[in-house]
């Protein structure tokens, strides 16, 4: 599954593989056993079916980067693999999209890839002018700060949940509502936890494996095991994983195979799937693993489509379309389409943004995502600062699932961003990573 071999037509193939994967678990296993979420057989006897799955899966194969050299060709790999990839072949599923509206769709998921690429010509021209950093304090202040804050976040939230805590996996969904509560009259354990477990923990393991800290990725990972173990959180030991795997990679010259690994252990991930399903009826990695990623993503994503294709022109304008009394778009989907008032569809920041502010909020998120990673790619370009892969990374895993002023406010994005810039003094003793790219 090496893309980078061919570029576009490498990505091209993978995508179609990667797809026919997911449509093989969906016949197989995914139309019986998630029938109660409404969703029914593909239609694979009509051709624009085909099709359409064709032009996604080329115009996939165009904006994704087949060999990642700056922070925001990694984002637009985590993105467009985690939004804009799985509908492509699953847009039909729900039955509540004709091809019209999945080429809307399309258009809404793709739109914000090509905007970051073209931002990407601008931030060439200007990466040699002024100094986007504020240095006050040494670069080696910035690992210990981190692993300070990480350090008062687990005692406060010890505090808040440890009477609750545990390892077991069967109650993990039963400590993450308990957390809810707990947490309720907590506000400022709560935002520090977020804080840390989204964003600053990623950080720091990134850091670690970058400048060989063995003290940084241990307290990375053993914040997310806390996470784990008082809320029954996956996510944070995950995303330390990748972030230090990235870390790695940066650091020995071979963020340009970043595309190539992502896809081949997707690819490995399905081929597990497909084997197991063959072998035993039913694919429990499919079903508790692959089924989240890809068919719940996708089919929420035709839910927030449908909706859309419901409202008036000048309110999808402005204000999205109408919630009908709940709090977020996501619990009005939860409601209309899911049939639980409780449930949270989240969905992708664009998308979301298109859901609750109009067409002109989502541009304006569609704006911001390009400055933070115009601004990660000029650090790179201008000062061989490696820590805008992180930023960029951290954004396109978040933004799969979170708003975007969720992302850089709650998760903690412009705190690492801001503590990035303050603790970039250059010291004597630190060592200037320039990979080889």
């Amino acid at each position: 599954m090496r893309a980078s071999l061919a570029g576009p037509v490498g990505v091209f193939v993978t995508a179609a593989l990667l797809s026919a994967g997911a449509v093989t678990l969906y016949v197989r296993q995914f139309v019986d056993t998630n029938a109660y979420i409404g969703i029914g057989e593909l239609p694979f006897h009509r051709i624009e079916y085909w099709w359409l799955m064709a032009v996604w899966l080329m115009v996939v194969a165009l904006v994704t980067p087949a060999r990642p050299r700056a922070p925001s060709d990694v984002f637009l790999c985590l993105y467009v693999v985690g939004c804009a990839l799985w509908s492509a072949s699953y847009w039909p599923a729900t039955g509540l999209l004709d091809v019209g509206g999945a080429a809307v769709l399309m258009a809404v998921l793709v739109f914000p890839a090509l905007a970051v690429q073209a931002t990407r010509v601008f931030v060439s021209r200007a990466s040699r002018v002024g100094s986007p950093w504020l240095a006050m304090f040494g670069r080696d202040q910035l690992v210990p700060t981190i692993i300070g804050l990480l350090l008062l976040a687990a005692l406060l939230s010890y505090r808040v949940a440890g009477d609750d805590a545990g390892f077991s996996f069967e109650e993990a969904h039963v400590r993450r509502l308990q957390g809810r509560d707990t947490f309720s009259g907590n506000a400022v354990a709560a935002y520090l936890l977020q804080m840390s477990a989204n964003g600053l923990a990623p950080f720091v393991a990134f850091l670690g494996v970058l400048r060989r800290s063995k003290l940084a990725m241990l307290s990375a990972i053993g914040f997310a095991m806390l996470c784990f173990w008082l809320l029954g959180l996956k996510s944070p030991v995950v995303n330390v994983l990748v972030l230090g795997g990235l870390g790695w990679l940066v650091r020995s010259g071979r963020v340009g195979s970043v595309t190539a690994m992502l896809t081949s252990a997707l690819a490995a991930v399905l081929a597990l799937a497909v084997i197991e399903l063959w072998l035993f009826d039913i694919s429990l990695i499919a079903e508790f693993g692959i089924r989240r990623v890809i068919l719940v993503n996708a089919t929420i994503q035709s839910y927030f489509a449908d909706a859309l294709s419901h409202t008036r022109w000048l309110a999808l304008l402005a204000s999205g379309f109408d919630l009908a009394g709940h709090p977020t778009a996501e619990y009005y989907i939860g409601a209309t389409y899911m049939g639980s008032e409780l449930t949270n569809a989240n969905t992708n920041a664009f998308l979301h943004e298109l859901s609750v502010n109009g067409v002109l909020g989502y541009l304006a998120v569609v704006a911001g995502a390009c400055v933070v990673l115009g601004w990660c790619d000029r650090v790179w370009l201008r000062d061989h600062r490696a820590d805008g892969f992180a930023f960029a990374a951290i954004l396109g895993i978040l933004m799969v699932e979170q708003a975007f002023t969720t992302a850089l406010i709650s998760s903690g994005l412009v705190l690492c961003i801001l503590m990035s810039s303050l603790f970039s003094r250059r010291v004597a003793a630190a060592a200037r990573p320039v990979p080889a790219l």
